[in-house]
């Protein structure tokens, strides 16, 4: 019994020897590393650590583009932008709407080739050279910082160019001055090797962002480690090795990193001061040498008693899990404990803080920008949308799904609620993206036009994963784009259809009444030219618009009419009732322009004379512009035989019986 007693003590002791003395020497070996590798470590983490902060930045001036992008595109600023100063007010106006919008955005101007400003949305004179265009890019791009812009109440600003083309020619650039407030301020907030690390934003002047504490400061401003670094580097051309996105340094007690910013010709620098490295160095190793004799402890513990100190860390654990996987993102695992446990937890709680921090910075570009968000999960059936999507429009994300009347489609009429889920319907057939336009009601209850582009994330087995959408406010430009529209359809004094678009809508009535009559008639004042010899061109114009407003109340519910210039008129009827007594219609028309109006401004009653000539389809022609011709004819066959009647198309008018009424 004894012998046994002793050979289990022995095999105990074995196991722990087994056990403890690879340990120690792990200890050992691990402090000589970490003291050896501890400054290519800070090194690489002072560099790493910046770089995940940077990509902030991009995506600042990278929403400032795009807002330079859907201003150049607008045909007000590129007719503004190929003038010699000449200014629009149209062209200011509309894009005052994308400055006031803006984030931090202090000012957008249009200036021509050269740089010279031809408008602005602030007071700014236009005819002076505003910035030098040698420096750019072909498309454009970012400047300098500029620090206390005097034209600019002494902010700290920057500029973003974009070019506005005529054709393949850039006509002129649209510029937007930025207020450098909004990268200070998002660089402020972030947390560089646990707030012992810097990270400045500098140019190729040694102007810099968020160095000392200081929202912009020139180079003549900085001193220490600081100046020395960005006067290096902001002319330096970078050395990286392969697969390295910026250049690592050691200098005056700091290790620190250098790149690029995408986008910009800007720089970033991050330092980090080599004792606070030393620091952690040791507090690695004494970590790591307690760490180890822990696990020496509870692998006795183990041997010794059982296998439910094992167990036990790895339920919690999982329970951890189940809560974190139900949507606590705030959890943490416990990190004391066994070594083992302790580095699984600590690895687990990194990754977390970096989702943490992905959805922050996702969540901070959501709040700057002026686009709305939303995300469908597929897994989890949730809708994620942004604050101002919620503040826009009367949708929640509680119950919302992409179809189904639950979400953007619960907010339009019929036919944008047809388009949208069919457009949705074909994304997720198709798993790829999406753009279209929409008109949709906000929560004050007035509609707003949107473009929405929304695009799918799988997995790698190609399932459905996400559904990322963009809804961008594209309300003034539609609405404007709408009008231009309209304005161009119709004749300036008359307000009736002009010659194109009378001509274009009587194809598309032609097209729809193929089995039906239509009468157009072809009016023309008698004696117009009389009218404006004896009194002015001003009462010429008065008789245009009364027999404008005739014609349109006649055929206001039977047709549509139309001005083809001077004084010729044309109607288009489809009222069958009217066609059928085209005579009288005719005659009611004659007499009821020559009781005419009283002119104020002549002075006399206006007795309005008129010859009217008339082409039915399908009786002369199914063709539009064939019909106005022969309506044409037969007006001026009225013309030459006394005026002031109507009379039908016949090509032999020689040979016809004469068909006309003496008024």
């Amino acid at each position: 019994m004894k012998s046994k007693t002793g050979l289990k003590l022995l095999l105990r002791a074995a196991m722990c020897a087994f056990i403890a003395v690879p340990v120690a020497l792990a200890a050992l070996a691990g402090f000589v590393s970490v003291s050896a590798f501890s400054s290519k470590f800070t090194s690489d983490n002072a560099g790493g650590a910046a770089l995940s902060q940077i990509s902030g930045v991009s995506a600042i001036v990278g929403e400032y583009a795009n807002t330079l992008a859907s201003v150049a595109a607008l045909e007000s600023v590129k007719q503004t932008a190929g003038k010699n100063y000449a200014y629009s007010k149209e062209a200011a106006a509309y894009i005052s709407v994308y400055a006031e919008n803006g984030y931090n955005v202090l000012d957008i101007i249009i200036t021509d080739a050269d740089g010279n400003v031809n408008a602005g949305v602030t007071d700014i004179k236009t005819g002076d050279k505003f910035f030098d265009t040698a420096n750019l890019s072909a498309d454009g791009g970012v400047s300098d910082i500029f620090p206390n812009k005097s034209e600019y109440d002494n902010k700290n600003v920057f500029y973003c160019s974009k070019a506005v083309y005529d054709g393949e020619a850039v006509a002129g650039y649209v510029v937007l001055v930025a207020d450098v407030k909004g990268i200070a301020d998002y660089l402020a907030g972030t947390n560089v090797m646990n707030g012992k690390g810097s990270l400045v934003i500098f140019d190729a002047d040694g102007n810099t962002v968020n160095a000392g504490g200081k929202e912009a400061a020139r180079l003549g401003e900085l001193s220490g480690v600081v100046r020395g670094r960005v006067d290096n580097y902001k002319n330096k051309q970078l050395s990286m090795g392969a697969g390295e996105s910026y250049e690592k340094f050691e200098t005056g007690g700091n290790f620190g990193g250098c790149g690029y910013i995408a986008g910009t010709k800007w720089k970033w620098l991050s330092l980090y001061p080599a004792s606070a490295a030393s620091s952690l160095t040791l507090s690695v190793f004494l970590f790591s040498s307690a760490a180890a004799a822990a696990v020496c402890l509870v692998n006795v513990v183990v041997m010794i008693a059982s296998t439910r100190s094992l167990t036990r860390p790895l339920r919690k654990m999982i329970d951890k899990m189940r809560i974190i996987k139900d949507g606590d993102l705030t959890e943490r695992f416990e990190t004391t404990g066994r070594s083992e446990f302790v580095r699984m937890a600590e690895t687990f709680n990194v990754m977390l803080d970096e989702v943490m921090l992905s959805e922050g910075l996702h969540r901070t570009i959501s709040e700057i920008s002026d686009n709305m968000l939303f995300e469908w999960d597929f897994t989890k059936e949730i809708m994620y949308i942004s604050e101002n999507f919620k503040n826009t429009f009367d949708i929640t994300a509680s119950g919302a799904k992409l179809l189904n009347g639950k979400f953007l489609d619960s907010q339009m009429d019929d036919e944008n609620t047809e388009k949208y889920r069919r457009d949705i319907n074909r994304l997720l057939q198709k798993k790829d993206s999406i753009g279209s336009e929409y008109e949709i009601m906000t929560k004050n209850g007035k509609n707003l036009w949107i473009s929405l582009r929304a695009h799918c994330v799988t997995d790698r087995l190609g399932e459905l994963v996400r559904v990322l959408g963009v809804i961008t406010n594209i309300d003034n430009e539609k609405k404007l784009n709408l009008q231009l529209a309209e304005k161009a359809s119709y004749d300036f004094l008359s307000g009736l259809y002009n010659r194109s678009t009378f001509e274009r809508e009587l194809d598309a009535e032609l097209g729809r009444s193929a089995n039906k009559k239509l009468a157009i008639l072809f009016i023309d004042i008698d004696d117009f030219k009389f009218i404006n010899d004896r009194f002015n061109h001003t009462i010429g114009d008065e008789a245009i618009k009364f027999v404008s407003e005739k014609l349109k109340k006649r055929v206001e519910e039977s047709g549509f009419a139309g001005r083809f210039g001077g004084d010729e008129f044309v109607l288009c009827i489809r009222n069958q009732d009217m066609i059928e007594d085209i005579e009288q219609t005719s005659m009611d028309i004659i007499d009821e322009l020559y009781d005419g109006y009283y002119s104020d401004m002549a002075g006399t009653q206006m007795n309005v004379r008129v010859s009217i000539g008339i082409a039915l389809c399908p009786d002369h022609s199914s063709n539009g512009k064939t019909l106005v011709a022969q309506a044409d004819e037969a007006m001026y066959f009225v013309k030459k035989n006394g005026k002031s009647n109507y009379h039908y198309f016949d090509p032999e008018d020689s040979n016809i019986i004469d068909m006309m009424h003496h008024v």
